[in-house]
């Protein structure tokens, strides 16, 4: 297993698994949960993919089992947009600092029960958030999630530094919850699921810090 890290830049090179972190997205949001996302042909995706970068972990055969993307709140991000009701206490943010995480999704069908992958698929996901984050000097990611999502992020990701109140959204709930990357964090996730150091495998700063 392996992670490695799709951007506007280098996307081109990402045709066929970009195709896949559609799909998987439409498989999980769309079927699974049964959320009314937009869609087109078995793929979900939106406005904000082609600015956001993709965090795409590949199996040993070199099959896509997880992903996750991350925005600079920068630029017109999800959590601002769709859902500013749950910023009303801090404010829309708009930093280099902050970056917007969203749309995460893991492939259940290739990790089946197995405990041990699914734990380490999410360690590595989450290890490669933080790599990048601590690598380009981000100290706050935001994320909206779901009751169902909460305690697994939290498991990963560690305790949130703050959390919006939680609001009805219908088909499902919401609240915001913002993590701070740290290398106590990292390590810790390095250490108790046996993971490789660095687990991102490229980080494309340069054509990143360009972008920015």
């Amino acid at each position: 297993m392996y992670v490695t890290l799709a951007t506007p830049e280098n996307r081109h090179h990402f045709g066929e698994q970009m195709d896949d972190v559609f799909r998987l997205r439409h498989s999980v949001f769309n079927e699974w949960l049964k959320w009314d996302l937009p869609h087109k042909n078995g793929l979900e995706s939106d406005k904000y993919d082609d600015e956001a970068l993709h965090m795409l972990a590949m199996d040993a055969d070199g099959a896509l089992i997880g992903t996750w993307r991350l925005m600079p709140t920068t630029k017109p991000y999800m959590t601002a947009e769709v859902f500013p009701a749950l910023l009303a206490d801090t404010g829309i943010v708009s930093r280099p600092g902050t970056w917007d995480l969203s749309r995460f999704a893991v492939d259940r069908s290739r990790i089946g029960k197995n405990k041990g992958l699914q734990n380490r698929l999410l360690a590595s996901l989450a290890s490669a958030v933080y790599e990048f984050g601590i690598m380009n000097g981000i100290d706050e990611f935001l994320s909206v999630q779901n009751a169902y999502i909460t305690p697994i992020a939290n498991q990963m990701l560690g305790q949130p530094t703050w959390e919006s109140e939680g609001l009805d959204m219908g088909a499902t709930d919401a609240a915001c919850y913002s993590y701070s990357p740290s290398m106590e964090r990292l390590f810790s996730l390095r250490t108790q699921y046996r993971l490789q150091s660095p687990v991102l495998s490229q980080f494309q700063i340069t054509e990143f810090k360009k972008a920015a």
